[in-house]
């Protein structure tokens, strides 16, 4: 019976590995044709983004200012980009999101928030503007985001982009 068994391994395993055989060869017979090659995107150079130092957060005092007086704050929290190909070097659309909070002296109402970008390249300033961001605050706090499609940047492996709120 042992003999049986061993013989009927035998089979099994070499019936496995046929079988094996037979997946990893499927369509790669004449009847299927190889693969389209997989069109290759140009390598592009993606600048960083960064929050400028002590531009992370806007806050509104009630008139007379002291302990209490806060009618709201927005910070910046996180930041983002996508590089595409265009023109004279690459188009980014940059991402900024953020939190805004309400204060002690602070209502429900339309808040307008001023936010910045500006692209350095070299030593040069090649974009800058400041986008007012709408936010209804309903709620104690509410998430903001805004994305800036219309960056262009000619160097970008010389570029950096800078974001922040923009007092006014």
């Amino acid at each position: 019976m042992s003999v049986a068994l061993a013989l009927s391994g035998c089979g099994a395993a070499n019936d496995a590995a046929s079988g094996v055989a037979s997946v990893l060869n499927m369509g790669a017979g004449p009847d299927k044709p190889p693969p389209a090659p997989v069109e290759d995107k140009p390598d592009v150079s993606c600048p960083q983004v960064y929050v400028l130092p002590d531009k992370e957060v806007i806050r509104r005092e009630a008139a007379g200012g002291g302990a209490g007086a806060l009618q709201w704050q927005a910070t910046i929290g996180k930041t983002a980009r996508e590089c595409e190909p265009g023109g004279q070097g690459v188009v980014v659309r940059v991402g900024i999101s953020g939190r805004l909070v309400q204060g002690a002296k602070g209502g429900s109402g339309t808040l307008r928030l001023p936010v910045r970008v500006a692209v350095r390249e070299g030593d040069q300033t090649t974009y800058d503007k400041t986008h007012t961001i709408t936010v209804q605050l309903d709620a104690p706090s509410k998430d903001w985001a805004f994305v800036d499609e219309n960056v262009t940047v000619s160097t970008p492996r010389r570029a950096q982009i800078f974001v922040g709120f923009n007092e006014t």
